[in-house]
């Protein structure tokens, strides 16, 4: 029987912070288990998620709002965050495979790819 993995955000207002949760399907069956949890909003005037995903090669997640894009460890620590303030366009959803993430924009329609580090 395959067993496939995926990934939940949730954000617990009454915490602070944003739980990643890992829900395993094998067959009819379901497993959830807390896999990590931020310490903090991580934004503080309540955008919504604009976008989820996890990078298989580097074990992180990334959680983007408008134009912002934070990189989370597997723990829940902030690794790092990036700011599109200049570019005047939101984040509009992600997706990783490999080593890459892809950031769709929205104006102009478009995917962006990166090579990001560990």
């Amino acid at each position: 029987m395959t067993t496939i993995p995926c990934w939940a955000l949730f954000h617990s207002k009454s915490k602070h912070r944003f739980e990643i949760w890992k829900i395993t399907r094998t067959g009819n069956s379901f497993k959830v288990k807390e896999a990590a949890a931020t310490n903090g909003d991580l934004i503080s005037n309540s955008s919504q998620v604009q976008g989820f995903t996890y990078n298989v090669a580097h074990k992180c997640y990334y959680i983007a709002f408008n134009d912002y894009l934070f990189k989370i460890d597997a723990k829940g620590n902030l690794v790092n965050y990036y700011h599109f303030n200049n570019a005047k366009r939101e984040v509009e959803g992600l997706a990783s495979y490999k080593s890459k993430i892809y950031i769709a924009m929205n104006k102009r329609a478009e995917v962006f790819d990166s090579n990001m580090a560990k």
